[in-house]
């Protein structure tokens, strides 16, 4: 949980560090999964089921920042209220 917080405040501080005419970051799925802790299947499976959106690029798939920072949101909202929902 740390972990996501940190790479959260990571990728908002990459965001306002850049122009608007820089091309985003792209992570290859190696990458994320070692950035998360992740196994890169599960990235892959994300990106199948369309929660994680990426790029094909012959037989490598590519994941733009903003969208491993949407994934991660979104994850936190779901564990927080299942968290809340266990709690009662």
């Amino acid at each position: 949980m740390v972990l996501v917080a940190f790479l959260l405040s990571w990728l908002h501080h990459c965001e306002s560090d850049r122009g608007t005419d820089v091309i985003e970051r792209h992570y290859k799925t190696r990458e994320v999964a070692e950035l998360l802790g992740l196994h890169p299947e599960t990235i892959r499976r994300a990106a199948q089921r369309g929660q994680l959106d990426s790029v094909r690029i012959g037989l490598d798939r590519i994941y733009p920042e903003s969208s491993i920072q949407c994934w991660l949101e979104a994850n936190r909202e779901t564990r927080s209220s299942t968290t809340l929902r266990e709690a009662r």
